[in-house]
Parts: C-alpha cells; sequence; structure tokens
C-alpha cells in the first residue's frame, strides 16, 4: 500500500488513476449495527430511528450473528436446535421492520458456524431477504461452502480472511461465492488485491472491501474501490 501511495505522490495521480481508472466516482459504503437486547423489538425501533436520523445516510448495515446467539464473536458454535433458530429468525425480523426495506442488512458471521448451522441461520434470515450472508464458515475453501451453497438461495460473501489471489481461486472456479471480500491489510495489500479482483471479473463476481483498520487503510481502499 505504502509504494502504490509513493508512485502516486512520484507521478502526482491518485492510485486509483494507476489502477486503470476511475469506474466510478461515488462509492456507496456500510456501517455496523446492533441493540444490547437483540429479541426486544423495541430497542430495534428505537435504534433505528436514530439511525434514520444519522446524517451519513447509510443505506446497508451488517449485523452480528454472535450477539444474537449469546456467545464471544469467532467462538465456534456446533450445530444450533431448534430454539435457537426462532432467536435468530426472531431478532433480524425486528431489524428487517425496524429498518424498513430501503435499507440492506448483511448478516454477518465471523467464521463460527458448521454447516448444519449454517444452514439453519440461513433459513431463519431468509424472509428478511439479505443483502449478503457473510463469512457462515471456516475462511478456507471447502466442500462445506458448495453444500452451504447447495442449500440456500442466500447471496453469499467472503474474503476478508482469503490471503492473495491463489487462495480465492477455488471460491471462483466453483461459483461458491456472489461476492468476494477482500481486505487491503490481510488479502495482499493493493497488487494482491488487483489480482484478485482481476480474477473475480473473469467469472462474473463482484468484489466490494472490507476495512475494519482505521483511515489509512480507508483512503487505500477507496482508491481501489473508485478503479
Amino acid at each position: 500500500i505504502a509504494l502504490w501511495d509513493l508512485a502516486g505522490k512520484i507521478l502526482n495521480q491518485p492510485v486509483a488513476k494507476l489502477l486503470g481508472g476511475t469506474f466510478r466516482e461515488e462509492i456507496p459504503l456500510y456501517s455496523h449495527w446492533g441493540v444490547r437486547d437483540p429479541l426486544s423489538r423495541e430497542a430495534w425501533l428505537e435504534g433505528a430511528q436514530a439511525l434514520k436520523e444519522d446524517p451519513h445516510g447509510f443505506k446497508a448495515f451488517k449485523i452480528d450473528i454472535h450477539h444474537v446467539l449469546g456467545m464471544p464473536m469467532q467462538q465456534f458454535r456446533p450445530s444450533i436446535g431448534p430454539r435457537d433458530a426462532r432467536r435468530v429468525n426472531l431478532a433480524y425480523s425486528y431489524a428487517r421492520e425496524a429498518l424498513g426495506d430501503d435499507i440492506d442488512i448483511i448478516v454477518h458471521c465471523h467464521c463460527e458456524l458448521d454447516v448444519p448451522t449454517a444452514i439453519r441461520v440461513a433459513e431463519a434470515v431468509e424472509p428478511i431477504k439479505p443483502l449478503y450472508y457473510e463469512d457462515p464458515l471456516a475462511p478456507g475453501y471447502s466442500e462445506a461452502w458448495m453444500a452451504l451453497r447447495r442449500a440456500t438461495r442466500l447471496p453469499i460473501m467472503t474474503g476478508e480472511n482469503i490471503e492473495l489471489a491463489e487462495n480465492a481461486l477455488p471460491f471462483l472456479v466453483n461459483q461458491a461465492v456472489d461476492c468476494l471480500q477482500p481486505d487491503l491489510a490481510s488479502s495482499g495489500g493493493i497488487t494482491g488485491v488487483k489480482k484478485m479482483a482481476d480474477l473475480a471479473a473473469l467469472f462474473r463476481i463482484p468484489i466490494h472491501l472490507h476495512n475494519v483498520s482505521g483511515l489509512a487503510l480507508n483512503m487505500a481502499s477507496q482508491q481501489v474501490t473508485a478503479a
């Protein structure tokens, strides 16, 4: 990232131009959202009102599964039963009711689930029509991703933990996901993610970038996304 930034300074060009030119002038963003009690309809309604008054105007939010299941983030959760599935359905239904149909919801996991649980969660959230079902399974490619793909109609997304284009390739070749979400800090920097994006384009699979790492990565992600 630093070397691309230096090249841009030397040539007096934004990195997006060095990558081939700007594909877009404006970049839609998403954010995170959740409430203290995910099984409280009132909590979702109150929280959504504050979001809608926020001048940033986000039109999509990631909502975490681990809060709903009552477990630490990234802790492996073996197969859930009907009661937990009902909790998931209830919480995301409240979120959809509170946000309305004009704001998208990404069902946000952190690779915590096994295949049966991922399928149950997918069934539970299907009524809210999420924008994406993100990172439900362990990050490396395996037959587990195809088992989930065959079992759900939800659009699946992964990528923040995929390192380099060669590790993204099996997801693309097998059409295991609907979107790749690499992170410049962990997926190979600007050069590595550019290779990943070029590969994804061959398979007509879009990418968008993951970023929880501060302002410098945010600026770099803007340049790559603009291109």
